[in-house]
C-alpha cells in the first residue's frame, strides 16, 4: 500500500491553502512594485517598468475593479493604488500555477531594479516595502494577518533574474519561516524535534507513521512541501537515515525492527542514494521539500556573513578572502540548482514528466501497488494524465491477454467448462473479466465531503478498467471515501463539520488494522505466550475462550459502527471504540518494548541503564520513563506474542471492571464508564455508577518497573476522586522475562477493591 498525500491532508493543521499562499505573493508583488514605481532615486525608465508590471498583472489576470490603478498627478501610484484584495487572491488561487509563474518572473525583474539603488536608498526602500506588505495583509486578513519575512536581496546575488525571482518567490511563501512551515524532523534530539512542530501533528500523521513501522505502507508520496509526515515518522521511533557515506554512522534506532529507519527523498540525488535503503520507510516529495531548501539557504547566508566579517577585518590574507568567496559561490550554486526541484510554476508542472526519477517511480508504484490518494484533488492536469495513462496502459495489456487467451482456447477447441477436473481457467477468461467488481481497483480516493470530484472519479474508473471492469459506473465508486474538513468552531478550536473527519477515518482504519493483527496472533502465538508466562501449556478450551471473547468484542464494535451510519457519534462515543487500539495497545506495546531494551542494556544501576541516560527520553513523560512512550510506537507485527498478550490484558481488564460494576454480561459494549485513558502509558479510567449518574472516577495505569530509582507517577488526564493506581510490570508480568516476582493479577485485584471473580 502506498499513500499519495496532497495538500488537503495538512490543510487544517498547517493551513497552507492556495488562497493564503497566493495572497502572500500578491501582497509582496504589490508592495515591491508600488515602492519601486514611487522611488524618486531611480531613473524614470526603471520606475515605468515597475508601473508597467502592475498594469500587466491587472490586464493578464483580469483583476477586479477594486484593484484598479490610482495614480497621482505625475502618473505614479498613489497611496490608494493597490492590487491586493481578497477577491482577486481567491480568483488567482483557482489556477495558481499560471499566477505563480508570472509573479516569480516579475520578482526577478523587480530585484534587478532594487540592485540599481545604493545601500542607504535600498535599505529605506525595503523597509517601506515591509511596512506596505503588512498594511495590505491587514486589510484582507485583519489583526491575525501573516507576517512576511524581510526580502533578502543578497541571497543569490550574481545569478540571473529567473533564479533570483524563484528564490524570492519561495521565501515569500514561507519556506524559511518556521511559523508558516513548522518542524525540525532531523533535529539532533527527539524532544527538540517534538517541540518544533508546536502541536501541529495530527492523528492522521501518526497513523501513517504506524503503518510504515508495521511494514504495511513503507512508501509515502506527497506533493506537499511541509514537514509533518517526517515529524510523525521521527516521533514514531524511526531513526533518520541521512547519509550513505562509508565510515559515517547513521542514527541508530532504540531497537532494531523490520522497519527501523526512514529516508526523505526530495530530489533526484537523494533518490539515487537512499531509494533502495534496507529496512527503511521512505517519504518521497516529488515537488520538493521546505527543509532541504532551508538547509541550502541557511548555508549560503551563513557563508555570506562569514565573508562580510572577513571583509570588515583590517588585516586579512587575500587567500582567505578568495577561499570564502569560492565557498559562497559554491553554496549559492547548490541553492540555485535545487530551486527547479520545488515545483510551483506552470512550466515546472508541465515539465514534471521530464523529471525521470519521480516519473518512473510513480509509474512503477501505480503498476505494482495499491494507491490511496489522500487529500489530493487530482486536478493537476499533468499528474492526472500520468495516472490515467498508466492505468489505461494496464487495461490494454489485460485486454490483449484476454484476447490471446480466447484465441488459444479456440485453436485447441476448448471451452472453460470442458477443462479437466481440478483445473482452473486462466486469470483473464471472459467470464471472470465480466464478473470483476469495481472494488478490485487498486486505487482509493479519500476526499472532502460534498460534490463528487470529476478528476477523482475518472482516476478510479481508470483503475477499475485496469482490473478488468469494462464499464465502471460514472455516478459512484466503492473506493471513493469522503471525510469532512476541520474548521474553527465558535471557540476557535478546529473540529470537523461532520462525521467522519479525516482523523476519524484514519483512526478507524488503524483500529481495524490492529484488530486484524490481533485475530491472527490468537491462532499462532497465544499458546507459546501462555506456556512461557504461566509455565504450562495453553489448553484448546482456553484459546477458544479468548477467541470467543475477541469475537464478541469485535461484534459489539461493528454494531456501533453500523449505528454511526444512521447517527454520527460525538467525539467521546467514537473514542470509546477506537481509543483502545489508538492509545491503550500502543502504550502497552511501548512498555513491553521498554522492558526489552532494558534487558539488552545490562549495565548501570541494578545491572540496567535507565533510558533517561540514553538521551531518548521524551519531554513530559516523567523521570526515566521509556522512550517507547510519549509518541514512539512499537509495531504489533514485530513481536506477535506481545500483541496477543496485550489483547488478553485488554479483555481481562474490561471483564474484571465490568464484573466489579455488576455489568459482566455487557463487558464488550463500549461504555463511558470504562474506557482507554488519555495518557502516554497504557491506562484505563472507570467508574462504578451508571452512565447517567457515575461515581467517583478511578484510573489504572500499566507501567514498567525499574526504569529509574524513583518511580514516576503516570500522567492521566482527568479529575480522579482517588489516586491513580499503578500496575507495575515485573518479572512474570512480562511474557519473555524470567519469572522473578508474583503474577500481576494480585496487583490488579488490589487496585479494584471488591472485585469478584470475573470468571473465564
Amino acid at each position: 500500500m502506498v499513500f499519495f498525500v496532497g495538500a488537503g491532508f495538512s490543510l487544517d493543521s498547517e493551513g497552507l491553502s492556495s488562497f493564503r499562499l497566493v495572497l502572500r505573493l500578491l501582497a509582496r508583488f504589490d508592495a515591491l512594485s508600488w515602492a519601486l514605481a514611487r522611488a524618486s532615486s531611480l531613473p524614470k525608465s526603471a520606475r515605468r517598468k515597475a508601473l508597467r508590471l502592475r498594469a500587466t498583472l491587472r490586464r493578464t489576470f483580469s483583476l477586479s475593479a477594486a484593484a484598479k490603478a490610482a495614480l497621482d498627478g505625475e502618473g505614479w501610484p498613489s497611496e490608494g493604488d493597490r492590487l491586493t484584495t481578497g477577491d482577486d487572491a481567491w480568483a488567482l488561487s483557482q489556477d495558481y500555477y499560471r499566477a505563480n509563474e508570472w509573479i516569480a518572473g516579475a520578482f526577478g525583474s523587480l530585484l534587478a531594479l532594487v540592485d540599481a539603488l545604493d545601500g542607504p536608498a535600498r535599505a529605506a526602500l525595503l523597509e517601506a516595502v515591509h511596512g506596505r506588505e503588512d498594511a495590505l495583509l491587514r486589510g484582507v486578513q485583519g489583526e491575525g494577518r501573516d507576517r512576511l519575512p524581510p526580502i533578502e536581496v543578497r541571497l543569490l546575488a550574481g545569478h540571473g533574474p529567473d533564479r533570483r525571482g524563484k528564490a524570492l518567490f519561495v521565501d515569500t511563501l514561507g519556506f524559511a519561516d518556521p511559523e508558516v512551515i513548522a518542524g525540525r524532523p532531523h533535529a539532533p534530539r527527539l524532544e527538540q524535534a517534538q517541540a518544533s512542530f508546536a502541536g501541529r501533528l495530527r492523528p492522521r500523521h501518526h497513523i501513517l507513521a504506524r503503518w510504515a513501522r508495521e511494514g504495511l505502507c513503507r512508501s509515502a508520496l506527497t506533493t506537499n512541501y511541509d514537514l509533518l509526515l517526517e515529524g510523525a515518522f521521527r516521533l514514531s521511533g524511526l531513526a533518520v537515515r541521512t547519509t550513505d557515506e562509508r565510515g559515517a554512522t547513521p542514527e541508530q534506532p532504540l531497537m532494531l525492527t523490520d522497519v527501523s529507519h526512514f529516508t526523505r527523498i526530495g530530489e533526484a540525488v537523494e533518490y539515487f542514494r537512499f531509494g533502495a535503503s534496507h529496512r527503511s520507510a521512505s517519504i518521497t516529495k516529488i515537488h520538493g521539500c521546505a527543509e532541504r531548501y532551508r538547509q541550502l539557504r541557511n548555508a549560503a547566508l551563513d557563508q555570506l556573513r562569514t565573508l562580510e566579517a572577513l571583509e570588515d577585518e583590517r588585516w586579512v590574507e587575500e587567500a582567505r578572502l578568495e577561499d570564502a568567496r569560492a565557498r559562497l559561490d559554491e553554496r549559492r550554486e547548490l541553492l540555485a540548482t535545487y530551486l527547479p526541484a520545488i515545483v510551483f510554476t506552470f512550466r515546472e508542472i508541465q515539465n514534471w514528466r521530464e523529471d525521470a526519477w519521480s516519473r518512473d517511480l510513480l509509474a512503477n508504484l501505480l503498476r505494482t501497488r495499491s494507491i490511496v490518494f489522500c487529500g489530493y484533488s487530482a486536478q493537476d492536469r499533468v499528474i492526472h494524465d500520468a495516472f490515467r495513462t498508466i492505468y489505461e496502459e494496464m487495461a490494454d495489456v489485460h485486454a490483449r491477454v484476454q484476447d490471446s487467451t480466447g484465441v488459444l482456447d479456440a485453436l485447441e477447441g476448448r471451452r472453460p467448462a470442458q477443462m479437466g477436473e481440478g483445473s482452473h481457467p486462466p486469470l483473464w477468461m471472459p467470464e471472470q473479466f465480466e464478473a470483476a467488481d469495481a472494488k478490485r481497483a487498486r486505487a482509493f480516493f479519500m476526499g472532502a465531503a460534498g460534490p463528487l470530484e470529476f478528476d477523482a472519479l475518472e482516476i478510479l474508473r481508470a483503475a477499475s478498467r485496469a482490473e478488468g471492469v469494462e464499464s465502471p459506473s460514472q455516478t459512484e465508486h466503492p473506493n471513493y471515501l469522503q471525510f469532512y474538513i476541520e474548521r474553527p468552531d465558535a471557540g476557535g478550536r478546529l473540529a470537523p463539520e461532520g462525521f467522519p473527519g479525516l482523523d476519524d477515518s484514519l483512526r478507524w482504519l488503524w483500529h481495524r488494522t490492529l484488530r486484524f493483527r490481533q485475530r491472527q496472533t490468537i491462532d499462532v502465538d497465544l499458546r507459546r505466550v501462555v506456556s512461557g508466562l504461566l509455565g504450562h501449556a495453553c489448553s484448546e478450551r482456553g484459546r477458544e475462550g479468548v477467541l470467543r471473547h475477541f469475537e464478541a468484542l469485535k461484534a459489539a464494535e461493528e454494531r456501533c459502527a453500523r449505528e454511526w451510519e444512521r447517527a454520527a457519534p460525538d467525539a467521546l462515543g467514537f473514542d470509546l471504540v477506537v481509543g483502545w487500539t489508538d492509545r491503550f495497545h500502543v502504550g502497552l506495546l511501548g512498555e513491553f518494548a521498554a522492558g526489552e531494551v532494558l534487558l539488552r542494556r545490562r549495565r548501570g544501576v541494578g545491572g540496567l541503564t535507565p533510558l533517561s541516560a540514553t538521551g531518548a527520553k521524551v519531554t513530559g513523560t516523567g523521570a526515566g520513563h521509556s522512550a517507547w512512550t510519549g509518541g514512539r510506537f512499537f509495531p504489533a507485527a514485530e513481536h506477535p506474542q506481545w500483541t496477543v498478550w496485550a489483547l488478553v490484558v485488554e479483555i481481562a481488564l474490561r471483564r474484571m471492571i465490568a464484573a466489579w460494576r455488576g455489568k459482566l454480561d455487557a463487558w464488550a459494549e463500549p461504555s463511558a464508564c470504562v474506557r482507554a485513558a488519555s495518557s502516554e502509558r497504557a491506562a484505563v479510567t472507570f467508574t462504578r455508577g451508571p452512565v447517567h449518574s457515575p461515581g467517583a472516577p478511578r484510573a489504572l495505569a500499566i507501567a514498567l518497573a525499574g526504569l529509574s530509582r524513583v518511580e514516576a507517577p503516570s500522567r492521566v488526564r482527568g479529575a480522579f476522586g482517588a489516586q491513580v493506581h499503578h500496575w507495575r510490570l515485573r518479572g512474570a508480568s512480562i511474557p519473555w522475562w524470567p519469572a522473578r516476582q508474583a503474577s500481576p493479577s494480585t496487583a490488579l485485584i488490589h487496585a479494584l477493591p471488591g472485585t469478584p471473580d470475573a470468571g473465564e
